[in-house]
């Protein structure tokens, strides 16, 4: 017997002026076979304390690192960390096909233990596959 989908919106900002500068951002937090997922969209700020409770726990965390239009790669951290996911996604980055002047990934990334770089832009993720210690695992772009 497969567990329900579990989806919850929580209010955030697409900027760090609560939202006059590109408006507001929504994030999702959702369950999927005992695995809790948070995708930060556009988030353009650091979380506040009570932003971070509203999400609660996460193992899997999809976080924009570019800067520009989101948070930058320093506020990125500091929002994982807020968080403490087992695995964290790195999102909205600078590619070779991407045209804006969003930071690399290595930004994000740089002296951070746990990096896994995969091959692809696909990678399966289940509940009891988790390392003891938090992983980011960054995946190739698909385009």
């Amino acid at each position: 017997m497969r567990t329900p989908l579990e989806l919850k919106g929580i209010a955030a900002y697409h900027d760090g002026q609560k939202g006059s500068e590109r408006g507001q951002n929504t994030i999702f937090c959702f369950t999927v076979d005992g695995v809790r997922i948070c995708h930060l969209g556009d988030l353009g700020h650091v979380l506040t304390e009570q932003e971070a409770k509203q999400v609660g726990p996460v193992d899997v965390l999809l976080i924009p690192v570019g800067g520009v239009y989101t948070i930058d790669p320093s506020q990125a951290t500091q929002t994982a960390q807020k968080l403490g996911p087992k695995i964290i996604i790195p999102m909205h980055y600078k590619t070779p096909h991407c045209g804006f002047p969003l930071a690399p990934v290595g930004d994000f990334t740089a002296g951070k233990a746990g990096v896994k770089t995969v091959k692809g832009s696909e990678v399966e993720i289940g509940k009891g596959k988790f390392s003891p210690s938090s992983e980011i695992i960054v995946l190739q772009p698909a385009l």
